[in-house]
């Protein structure tokens, strides 16, 4: 899909941004070397004015909770997003695309026009919903003494459709003697039979 591009510059369907944004950050405001920028994703349902007061724990490599959102009866978990070695494991964290973002600023003293900001993101964290799963051992084991019941079968079933490879169970594999050995037994009753016979009939 071709976007047109106007003479103005900007594309067909959007519409001029003045760069009029309420916010504390600046570009001088953030240029000293003692301030870092960090970027929270939050859902879509919660607000942030409302992570005003939340506690939150100085990101290390570890993948443990940060900090905690309280929001009637959701709980809401904050996570560091993992990153270098980290990023191999499978931690159930998602969102490592967060590390190509950069930061958009307002500049005050230029008509609060909008411009990158002179450093990265140094931490990147994502708050989510947390989920409690419930233990599930004690239904297992109750599963697992529970005997499997029979299916009842309609009467009358004749087998029609033989696949490839379908053979006749042979007598011994029907009486579940698959090596033969009761084969091998009848044939030595019958030969013992037959050499007795004979030799009645050789001494009359």
């Amino acid at each position: 899909m071709s976007i047109e591009i106007q003479t103005n510059g900007i594309p067909d369907g959007f519409l001029p941004c003045d760069g009029s944004v309420s916010s504390k950050l600046t570009l001088s405001s953030v240029k000293d070397d003692d301030k870092e920028l960090w970027l929270i994703r939050i859902p879509d349902n919660v607000s942030p004015e409302q992570l005003a007061g939340m506690k939150i724990k100085v990101p290390s490599s570890s993948q443990k909770s940060l900090g905690k959102l309280k929001q009637g009866d959701d709980t809401f978990v904050l996570h560091n997003l993992p990153n270098g070695e980290a990023q191999d494991e499978d931690s159930g964290i998602s969102g490592q695309e967060m590390q190509q973002f950069t930061c958009l600023l307002p500049r005050r003293k230029d008509g609060d026009e909008m411009s990158l900001a002179s450093k990265p993101f140094k931490q990147h964290l994502i708050l989510s919903q947390q989920v409690d799963i419930p233990d599930v051992t004690q239904i297992g084991k109750a599963l697992l003494d529970t005997p499997v019941a029979k299916r009842p079968q309609p009467e009358g079933l004749k087998m029609r459709y033989k696949p490839i490879g379908f053979r006749e169970p042979s007598d011994d594999e029907e009486t579940g003697d698959n090596d033969g050995e009761s084969s091998r037994k009848k044939r030595k009753t019958a030969e013992k039979k037959e050499k007795k016979s004979k030799k009645k009939s050789q001494k009359a």
